[in-house]
């Protein structure tokens, strides 16, 4: 057996059994200890009455489930109990696993092999002969194929494969090692793919030289298809987010994002008013700069998705406020209205939490629902945040309450901060591809900080607030 095979089953395993010694489902949920104990009782009555059959499970065995029963509520993950290294000893679960635990007995299910071979009978008989003996072999537990070799079937019959989808995405699941699931934030998502394709190709021992690079596809990017379904808002922030890490992260990582520029594509999407897909699939994986040698490594799946269950993410109001904040410029310098948020629902339910993540929780800066966080269009410059604090240290320079050099201290580090958020919010909104790869970010962040310094310092005297 391949150490990719043993690998494999191995987690396989661990997927269905690793929750059995805390009482948990493979689906990580409680198992029901009554009903456990209903079969235990049952199986050692027939233990003391002599009437046990050959295939009941032994007493040591029952014993041994009874005391795991007994000790559920201290069962933690990370702790490791005398009773569960004795249920693991006892344990067949082939043998005793399903009559215990109460998993029924289900009908065989076809495996990948069968199910493709089914799958060409009946629609492609005529490419049956090519395809046959590979599957007949795949199906065949003691021949073994290799990835590269399951690759290479998956590649040349695509097509075929693609015109069942449940097909198509078990073949994608299988040839993929691992899959990471729902990122909100593109950025982390790049990143714990890469991260999950170094782990797994490391593991199986694959030489990752310095001439060879990741790269990051978006699955049928080439289609323009594949951009016009996607829900507007979505797309929208996703060539936000998708042109910030491209010009950061190009010189480690290939991109392949195909038609996502396209202009066609992206009116298409603008122009829809169903709602459509609101999730882009990447797939993460390592070949040379030339694109060679991509089956000889190991691929992982990342799902980016910036809502989820059906609610929008306060995410996708993000390019709405930074091209508000951009329209809003006067003379390249923003302004910053001052905004009211408040959760939805009548003043009896007003104590309702609101969440990040479900922007219809709360009315927005637009008294919307779409999560925008500022609105500066059509706001008198009264309420502009970098109006409003000169006005209020010239109040307490004219109280006595505070210098005019303090004052003068104090407008210099916020004009110097209104000055760099300018900038990297016109950048963010102009040429975001250069926004990661300077300096804007950072120092427009210090700029901030150092004027939250000197307020802090130079206020501290002052009891009334500035905002």
């Amino acid at each position: 057996m391949k150490a990719e095979d043993f690998r494999r089953m191995f987690r396989d395993a661990r997927d269905k059994y690793a929750g059995i010694a805390y009482l948990r489902s493979p689906d990580d949920k409680r198992l029901d200890a009554d009903s456990i104990m209903e079969r235990v009782r049952h199986f050692q009555g027939r233990l003391e009455d002599g009437a046990s059959h050959l295939d009941d499970p032994s007493a040591n065995l029952l014993d041994a489930i009874e005391d795991l029963v007994n000790a559920q509520s201290r069962l933690r993950q990370g702790d490791w109990l005398d009773c569960q290294a004795e249920l693991c000893e006892q344990l067949d679960w082939s043998q005793d696993g399903e009559k215990i635990f109460g998993v029924r007995n289900r009908k065989k299910a076809l495996s990948l092999a069968e199910k493709t071979l089914e799958h060409f009978e009946r629609d492609y008989d005529k490419r049956l002969p090519d395809v046959k003996d590979f599957l007949e072999d795949f199906k065949d537990p003691t021949k073994p194929q290799s990835d590269e070799v399951k690759e290479a079937f998956f590649d040349e019959n695509e097509d075929a494969i693609r015109t069942n989808k449940r097909l198509y995405e078990e073949w994608r699941r299988h040839l993929f090692a691992s899959t990471v699931n729902d990122q909100q934030d593109l950025l982390a998502a790049v990143l714990d793919g890469v991260q999950a394709v170094f782990v797994k190709n490391t593991e199986a021992n694959h030489d990752i030289g310095d001439d060879l690079r990741f790269f990051v596809a978006v699955k049928d990017c080439e289609k323009a298809s594949t951009w016009e379904s996607l829900d507007r808002r979505t797309y929208t922030l996703f060539r936000q987010e998708g042109r910030l890490i491209s010009q950061a992260l190009g010189n480690k990582i290939e991109f392949r994002f195909g038609k996502w520029l396209d202009e066609n594509a992206i009116k298409q999407a603008e122009d829809q008013t169903r709602k459509e897909l609101r999730a882009i699939e990447l797939e993460v994986g390592i070949a040379k700069a030339d694109r060679s040698e991509e089956s000889r490594f190991q691929r992982v799946r990342v799902f980016w998705r910036p809502s989820e269950n059906g609610k929008d993410s306060i995410a996708l109001a993000w390019p709405e406020d930074i091209e508000g904040l951009v329209a809003g410029m006067s003379e390249n310098r923003v302004a910053v209205p001052r905004e009211k948020i408040a959760p939805r629902g009548t003043s009896a339910s007003r104590h309702l939490p609101m969440s990040i993540h479900d922007t219809s929780s709360f009315s927005d800066a637009a008294q919307g629902e779409k999560g925008r966080t500022t609105d500066p269009a059509g706001k008198p410059l009264d309420e502009d945040i970098f109006e409003i604090i000169p006005r209020q240290l010239g109040d307490f320079v004219d109280r006595n309450i505070i210098a005019d050099a303090v004052r003068d201290d104090l407008l210099q580090a916020l004009e110097q901060f209104r000055e760099a958020f300018s900038k990297t919010l016109s950048a963010f909104w102009e040429t975001p591809e250069q926004v990661y790869a300077s300096a804007l970010i950072r120092t427009q962040a210090d700029l901030f900080g150092e004027l939250c310094s000197k307020a802090r310092s130079l206020l501290s005297d002052v009891t009334e607030r500035v905002f």
